[in-house]
């Protein structure tokens, strides 16, 4: 079998970005866990240009309120664990660009209609249900974003790519 150098290299790179979003990731939810357990007002100070900080929305983890909300605390959690997926389960190669839209829309949607719900008071505040929508989203948003992050350029009639401009002669 003849292997398919470019592939690799998308492969290669998907992977490096996936890297990177993990440690990423996991620095900012080291930072959001020491800033809470330590008590760290600056830190409030910058996690709430980001986050409303409603404390009763908020995940109490060792008798410390987290800097964030549940649920941005899970979307930041899902967006590693997306990256950590991809790294070690190549989901780029398993799944459909149909199956990443329908993942990614359904995810939105199901945050969109919980704040919705909530809004009408159907029901109250969940904090499980939060974390859950915005770890699914986080990951469903992680998954779009490395699957179609470097997609493939095909030639045009002329043997350019069409991602690049042609050359003027």
């Amino acid at each position: 079998m003849k292997s398919n150098k470019g592939e690799s290299r998308r492969s290669q790179s998907v992977r490096n970005i996936a890297r990177g979003g993990a440690l990423f990731g996991g620095a900012l939810l080291s930072i959001l866990l020491l800033v809470a357990w330590l008590d760290w007002n600056w830190g409030r100070e910058i996690f709430s240009h980001i986050c409303h900080q409603k404390g009763d929305r908020c995940l109490i983890l060792g008798g410390a309120a987290l800097p964030v909300c549940a649920r941005c605390f899970g979307i930041y959690l899902g967006i590693v664990l997306g990256c950590v997926g991809q790294l070690f389960l190549d989901l780029r190669s398993r799944l459909t660009s149909t199956a990443l839209w329908a993942v990614a829309v359904g995810a939105t949607f199901a945050n969109g209609l919980d704040v919705l719900l909530e809004l009408m008071h159907v029901y109250t505040n969940l904090l499980s249900l939060r974390f859950v929508l915005g770890l699914c989203l986080g990951a469903a948003v992680a998954l779009f974003v490395l699957c179609r992050a470097i997609t493939p350029s095909l030639p045009n009639q002329n043997g350019c790519s069409n991602r690049l401009p042609s050359e003027v002669s």
